[in-house]
């Protein structure tokens, strides 16, 4: 998992707990079962005390109790991280996928947080994209990371809150087209060809009134992929609490528009959002109360006269806890003039 001239924790055991329920986003049967070494993040990706991690299936018991509170304004996280952050070094290559995962002792309220700096080690470089705080504290944090150029970048965990907490920590390059489904993957089919249900970054392509498949948290990531039987589709699917995000990716041609019904349990607050592109930057989101579904009506200014491209449909409640899944329907139209 790691490599690096400082000093490591003995061999420890670590016995993983099932994923926080409401909270589907990853096939609980990619998580492995055990973990490895502890090992001491670098203090600062300054520092000269920085491990190197390479990908491996694995998680490693992780400590940011004992290390400083050296960065805390970054703009990537969407807030302000007040912890004490731990870095580590990767090296990346560009376009391909990195996927980390920050899995929070059980019992406490830690509320991980996970960015990325490149060599320069800037603070200003962690953009949109380059970082993520997703979940609620007590709650595991994912975030998939696409580096565009080829080098070494600086991974940080993090927390919002004050002071450090024991975690455990899981870096892996997933290898798209290899035939095995790896963790952040939503298909695997062996090769990198699209339009065969599992399209060339290993997302689930869905076919007219077929079921969400996990995980589709991630747009660019790991989005499930519509399928249009003319200008139609429709896919079921269930979603939880705050961290239980689904979303679908849609083509859409040049001055297009899109519309999307939500149909279903809809007894939560709810809210369908159009993303950009960048898979990152909502266009609009409609929220609706709960006993109402949110729609997109194709006529509206938002979502008409787009640029071609593939856009992204995302659903979630608004409840700030995990309560139990609800069921929808989601129904998507492309039209153009």
């Amino acid at each position: 998992m790691f490599s690096s001239n400082a000093s490591f924790h003995a061999l420890i055991p670590v016995l993983l707990a099932v994923l926080a329920s409401g909270c589907n986003v990853f096939d609980e049967s990619l998580v492995p079962k055990e973990g490895t070494t502890g090992n001491s993040l670098g203090e600062d990706c300054l520092g000269d005390d920085i491990p190197t991690f390479v990908s491996e299936n694995s998680f490693v018991a992780i400590d940011t109790s004992t290390l400083r509170n050296d960065r805390q304004q970054l703009s990537c996280v969407g807030q302000s991280a007040q912890g004490n952050d731990g870095f580590f070094a990767v090296e990346m290559t560009k376009d391909k996928k990195w996927h980390f995962h920050v899995k929070v002792t059980a019992g406490t309220t830690a509320d991980p947080t996970v960015y990325v700096l490149d060599q320069g080690c800037q603070d200003s470089v962690c953009q949109r994209g380059w970082g993520l705080n997703e979940c609620l504290p007590g709650q595991d944090e994912h975030f998939s990371f696409f580096p565009p150029h080829d080098g070494r970048y600086f991974v940080a965990v993090d927390t919002i809150g004050e002071g450090g907490e024991p975690m455990e920590l899981l870096a892996v390059e997933p290898e798209c087209g290899n035939g095995v489904k790896e963790h952040s993957e939503s298909c695997e089919d062996g090769n990198l060809d699209d339009g065969d249900g599992c399209d060339s970054r290993c997302r689930q392509e869905i076919e007219f009134d077929a079921s969400e498949v996990e995980p589709n948290d991630e747009s660019t990531a790991n989005a499930n992929v519509l399928m249009f039987d003319g200008e139609n589709a429709r896919v079921t699917g269930e979603v939880g609490g705050k961290c239980d995000f689904d979303s679908f990716a849609v083509a859409v041609p040049a001055n297009g528009a899109i519309s999307a019904i939500v149909s279903g349990d809809c007894s939560y607050d709810m809210s369908l959002a159009l993303v950009r592109r960048d898979g990152l930057t909502e266009i609009q989101a409609v929220e609706t109360a709960a006993g109402e579904c949110p729609e997109i009506d194709g006529s509206e200014d938002f979502a008409r006269d787009l640029a071609a491209g593939v856009y992204f449909l995302r659903i979630t409640t608004q409840r700030q806890d995990e309560p139990t899944p609800l069921a929808y329907t989601l129904d998507v139209q492309v039209t153009t003039p």
